[in-house]
């Protein structure tokens, strides 16, 4: 027993059970598998993307291969997989090949032809090799640098010539000719003999098939049978490649031999099930190195770890013979359709980011667990959402003719997630025993590095709650002060947290809900977060800006907080936001079109407008319209489209919040969300997306010959706003040009107010390089002459080939001629083929003057009582009509002209105060003394400043500028103060602007009430010795008394509370030695208290402190005992009787939740470790 004492005891430090934690036990000896890491797969051209962006920019092409390989600055991943290549090849005659090498195709084979044999035999090996598989080459090559040494080569199917359909598809009855079985394996073997001797490149594993179980007449495949593949392993690939070791033919490359990965199964069931008699055979199991499997088309591991079925079932024992790899899965759907989830936004976000975490956690902790996790394209530009971890972003032409990557990418949130795991659990790691599931919801699995004694510890919450849990780390190796946790949640990414300290052996971690969080030991070292880069499938908390105009005051919102107190002309930004191409989800659908959400709650109201690169110069990409007059705590959602264009929101942007409204209480700002949603436009026009044929509604300008207009899917900036079975998108070509100007056209007459603002936008893709493309405004006569033409938007040096925006706000001038058709015409300056999209013509309210008007100072004191009232009242109505989404242009004008004329009187010559608003008594405070409106010379100035002499006390004025002499001033009246300056140098010229600091102090007796400061009898002596009167100001201040009654209430309630409160170890009493800290605060409160100089911050502050003294302290009373049982307020034998009464139990049973309280190392079952620790807890109660 005492052994057992041994093994168990102190797990749990006492005042952790007291504070019933939920915890993760998680023991360093608990060895698992050991690890062989986390990658990714470059088949199909996958890495002919990545390096077109490298040889255009190596700058952006290092970013993703960091953010692929790098520790530093991104995921890590640790192993490669590519694909063997097949040549292509489906018609032996032609040499005609599936697919196309830009997108996803086939790659170059190493024995295209059987008479040719193996390419570097080939004399013009020479000259081919540089363009070899030149990009799986140079992407394996990549990731030797970053220190990977796992590459992973996995054969789709031989070469067509060893198949019985003379070609490289997997149709059905595509097989390897049993003539060509020795072919293949020598073919394999080669194939890593060839990449290290040619390339340098260790292929430190190898497959002979790929979801060879089935038929896939697409794309390259063979299929074999259980007992084909089974002979093909035993007699062919396993001795062909034992015979080249025992040659020597590894060795003299200095390589070790590849292992073969197999059965490469599409699911589990398919892997085990089918190929069972390969892997269940010695003969034939002996050469597989690696058992691999994919996921597509099963549930497996959804719902938790999988549990060894024995020699038969869906998890059989065999498998415990080979590590175990999944070597392919991603988010999958039975179509393409625009409807399906992972063509949604949703699938983008941290909810499919949780998910993979648990799938990764339920496999690594399975029995056996999994040992490699491969992602199908860490990096594609297929447009297909679920496929990758990151998508570059295409131009919308059909891949396949070219290279359509635009150089900018998306990264989805689940690359994060995935990036949890690939990042910290590294090859030869070993992964040890946790508690997976502590509290529902949690799933939590952790690693060790056993030789340099590190480890990671990974927990993913899928709950809608936060989870508090204390992991306890039992048995690690001495010398673990900290942990650093690395965060994934809806609005972070990897964000490095606060070290937290390790105290007793455990640490206690908040996990938010849906989140992923990696905990290492704190080191020098430590790699740092990943959140330096923002994206749209992150939410933008507002308190976690980047920065901002003012220091906002937070409030609590839910598990977050809000801001508050932002006023008009404040902004808070956030850096760095990767907008990639401006599309909301993949690729192929909703293509360049974003929503934004803004939840808040209005108290005001106002508008939030979004801006990019600059918070006063910006382009305006979206605008929210807030209605106000609401107290501030009832939040709700408000969503606008944001403008997507080249030169808005797309690429890397700072995103300025910039708000506009009426004083310092416009909104409470929790967060901005990006969405799919598709506002409707309002345009004025017909099918501006060319979604619908071109009809009647599209025409060439003028004329009846020349342009032709053609609706195509060659090319396309947007794709269909709605879901659809279809993805195909379209635009509509400009061709045939005789004059550049005579482009696509809509007829308008009548749909435009004269004197009324519109938007208007097109996107242009020009043939020829450097065009100006151009929105025109057409008049023509009966006769279809053009009598008018006025240019409305503009934008030159377009790039061939390359969607532009071309987008303008107009003021519409009717033609001064007749005329009898009006049109908008969209053209560029050459007469070569044009493609247009996304063409619009909007009605627009311009608030700019109104803002502006609205958001200058006038002083009080130049108005009369009744032009001061009316000026507020026209105020009110402006900011009313600025948040109104009704207002038109009209009603916009007309508020900014009354409110142009009413601030007309702020032209009369006047002094101004400033200062704050309100001050505690003893305090000292300053007021700003200066003058307005005034445009003559000064020489010398005489004012009176007068103010309650009962509550404040005047210390001295203070010349703010060097130019100006404060060179006397009379106090001896109370209350009143006669200053006279005299003006050097260039205030001699213009004496205006802030000229004084007038330094008071409110009296410490002074009582509450209300101050005016004012300033009278002002005059000014200009340069001719004329004296000019100056209008008087006044400021008005509260004055605070010092209030000692709170503290003293606080201090008798905690007298009282020390009093009654008893040191002990049962029910209501308190920890020993804690009422000694509240002793001390009580003591502190009094001494400052009794200060007579304390001031009134300082009482506050000892309240304060006192109060946060008081709270810890009730928080420390004993509720229960642990071990009580039978609540007797012991722990005795009889609470022993209870537990062993339910000894056995288990989570599964159907009574569990009435015993579970006597699982005290909570590892769902009640056993003999439960009654050690409660026969600890009665010797240690017996003995205290």
């Amino acid at each position: 027993m005492c052994l057992s004492l041994a093994l168990v005891s102190g797990w749990l430090p006492a005042h952790e059970v007291e504070a019933a934690t939920v915890v993760s036990v998680v023991d360093w000896k608990d060895e698992k598998q050991v690890m062989d890491g986390l990658g990714g797969a470059y088949a199909f051209n996958k890495a002919d993307g990545i390096k077109q962006i490298y040889d255009q920019d190596p700058v952006r092409g290092r970013e993703l291969l960091d953010l692929m390989f790098s520790d530093e600055k991104g995921i890590g991943l640790e192993i490669v997989r590519v694909i063997i290549g097949d040549g292509g090849i489906v018609n032996p005659q032609t040499k005609a090949e599936w697919g196309n090498r830009y997108y996803d195709g086939p790659s170059d084979s190493i024995w295209p032809e059987q008479d040719g044999g193996f390419v570097w035999d080939q004399p013009d090996w020479a000259a081919k090799k540089a363009d070899f598989d030149s990009a799986q080459v140079w992407i394996m090559k990549e990731a030797m640098a970053y220190g990977v040494d796992t590459f992973y080569a996995n054969a789709w199917t031989p070469p067509y010539w060893m198949k019985t359909n003379n070609s490289v598809l997997g149709q059905s009855g595509a097989k390897l000719r049993p003539e060509h079985y020795q072919n293949y394996a020598d073919y394999l073997v080669q194939y890593a003999l060839g990449y290290k001797r040619e390339f340098g490149i260790p292929i430190t594993h190898i497959g002979p098939a790929n979801e060879s179980e089935a038929a896939h007449a697409s794309y390259s495949g063979f299929v074999i049978t259980a007992a084909e593949y089974k002979d093909f392993m035993q007699n062919y690939l396993g001795p062909t490649l034992k015979k080249a070791v025992d040659e020597g033919a590894f060795a003299a490359l200095d390589v070790a031999p590849p292992k073969i990965v197999a059965p490469e199964g599409t699911n589990l069931g398919a892997s085990v099930n089918f190929f069972r008699p390969m892997l269940e055979d010695a003969a034939s199991s002996q050469y597989i190195d690696v058992f691999s499997t994919h996921l597509y088309g099963t549930s497996s591991f959804n719902n938790g770890p999988m549990t060894s079925t024995g020699t038969g079932g869906s998890y059989p024992e065999l498998l415990r013979q080979f590590p175990l790899w999944q070597t392919e899965y991603m988010t999958q759907n039975s179509n393409s359709s625009a409807s399906v989830n992972t063509q949604t936004y949703a699938n983008q976000t941290i909810t499919d980011g949780v998910y993979w975490g648990n799938l990764l956690s339920h496999m690594f902790a399975s029995d056996p667990g999994f040992n490699a996790f491969l992602w199908w394209w860490p990096v594609a530009n297929n447009g297909s959402d679920g496929s990758d971890l990151i998508r570059l972003a295409h131009t919308g032409s059909p891949q396949g003719n070219g290279s359509t990557v635009t150089g900018e990418y998306r990264i989805f949130k689940r690359f994060y997630t995935f990036g949890n795991f690939s990042r910290f659990i590294k090859p030869n790691d070993v992964r040890i025993g946790a508690t997976r599931v502590p509290v529902s919801g949690t799933n939590i699995t952790a690693y060790k590095n056993p030789d340099r004694n590190e480890f990671s510890i990974i927990a993913v919450n899928s709950s809608t709650t936060g989870q508090e849990v204390t992991f306890k780390l039992d048995n690690f190796p001495e010398g673990v002060k900290a942990v650093v946790g690395y965060r994934t949640t809806g609005s972070e990414n990897q964000k490095r947290l606060e070290p937290i300290r390790v105290v007793d052996g455990a640490f206690t971690a908040n996990l938010p809900a849906h989140s992923v969080i990696t905990f290492v030991p704190e080191k020098e070292d430590n790699l740092p977060g990943l959140d330096y880069r923002r994206d749209i499938f992150s939410t933008l908390e507002a308190e976690h800006h980047d920065g901002a105009s003012a220091d906002f005051k937070a409030v609590p919102v839910g598990e977050g907080h809000a801001l508050t107190g932002v006023g008009n002309g404040d902004y808070i930004k956030f850096a760095n936001v990767n907008f990639a191409d401006g599309s909301a989800n993949g690729g192929i659908v909703r293509r360049h079109i974003l929503g934004m959400n803004a939840i808040l709650a209005s108290v005001n109201g106002g508008i939030i407008e979004v801006r990019v690169d600059d918070p006063e110069k910006g382009k305006v990409v979206g605008a929210f319209t807030i209605p106000g007059n609401r107290n501030g705590d009832q939040y709700q959602s408000y969503s606008i489209q944001l403008d997507t264009g080249d030169n808005a929101a797309y690429g890397h942007r700072d995103v300025y919040m910039v708000f506009r409204g009426k004083d310092n209480a416009l909104f409470n700002i929790d967060r901005f969300e990006f969405n799919q949603t598709v506002h409707p436009s309002g345009s004025l026009l017909t099918n501006g997306s060319f979604e619908a044929v071109p009809g009647p509604a599209w025409e060439r300008a003028y004329g009846n010959s020349g342009t032709t207009l053609e609706r195509t899917n060659l090319q396309s900036y947007s794709a269909p706003v709605t879901a659809a079975n279809s993805t195909t998108a379209y635009s509509i070509r400009v061709a045939d040009r005789e004059e550049a100007a005579n482009g696509a056209s809509q007829v308008i007459t009548g749909k435009l107010t004269p004197g009324a603002k519109y938007k208007t936008n097109g996107f242009f893709m020009p043939s020829a390089q450097g065009a100006t493309g151009s929105i025109r405004l057409i008049a023509l006569d009966a006769d279809g002459k053009v009598v008018s033409s006025t240019t409305v938007a503009e934008r030159s040096n377009l790039e061939a080939m390359v969607w532009s925006q071309v987008d303008a706000i107009f003021t519409y001038v009717a033609p001064t001629v007749d005329f009898a058709t009006l049109k908008i015409v969209f053209s560029d300056s050459e007469t070569s083929e044009l493609y247009l999209d996304e063409v619009a013509l909007v009605p627009y309210v311009d608030k700019a003057e109104l803002i502006a008007l609205l958001s200058t100072n006038p002083t009080r004191e130049q108005y009369t009582e009744e032009e001061w009232q009316a000026l507020m009242a026209l105020v009110d109505e402006g900011w009313a009509s600025v948040a109104s989404p009704e207002a038109d242009q009209a009603t916009v004008d007309a508020k900014a002209a009354l409110l142009a004329e009413a601030l007309a009187p702020q032209r009369q010559a006047a002094t101004a105060l400033s200062g704050p608003a309100e001050v505690a008594a003893g305090e000292s405070f300053d007021l700003t003394f200066g003058i307005v409106n005034y445009d003559g010379s000064g020489m010398a100035l005489d004012t009176t400043i007068t103010y309650d002499h009962e509550k404040l006390e005047f210390v001295a004025p203070l010349a703010l500028d060097d130019d100006l002499l404060v060179v006397g001033y009379d106090d001896q009246q109370p209350g009143k103060i006669r200053i006279l300056n005299v003006f050097l140098g260039e205030l001699q010229a213009a004496p205006v602007g802030d000229l004084m600091q007038l330094q008071f102090k409110a009296k410490r007796e002074a009582t509450s009430g209300d101050v005016q400061i004012a300033a009278s009898d002002v005059l000014l002596a200009d340069n001719d010795i004329v004296e000019i009167a100056i209008a008087g100001s006044s400021h008005t201040l509260h004055v605070g008394a010092i209030n000692k009654a709170l503290l003293a209430e606080l201090i008798e309630e905690a007298q009282t509370l020390y009093a009654n409160a008893t040191e002990g170890r049962l029910v209501g009493q308190y920890p020993v030695g804690s009422k000694a800290p509240l002793q001390a605060a009580i003591a502190k409160a009094i001494e400052i208290a009794d200060n007579p100089a304390a001031s009134q911050a300082q009482l506050d502050q000892a309240a304060g402190d006192l109060r946060q003294a008081m709270e810890t302290f009730k928080a420390l009373v004993i509720t229960s005992i642990p071990g009580d049982f039978n609540q007797d307020n012991r722990i005795s034998v009889g609470d022993l009787a209870l537990v062993a009464k339910s000894y056995g139990k288990t989570s599964t049973d159907a009574d569990w939740d009435t015993v579970k309280a006597s699982d005290l190392n909570h590892d769902g079952v009640i056993d003999i470790q439960d009654l050690v620790l409660l026969a600890r807890m009665i010797f240690d109660w017996s003995n205290e």
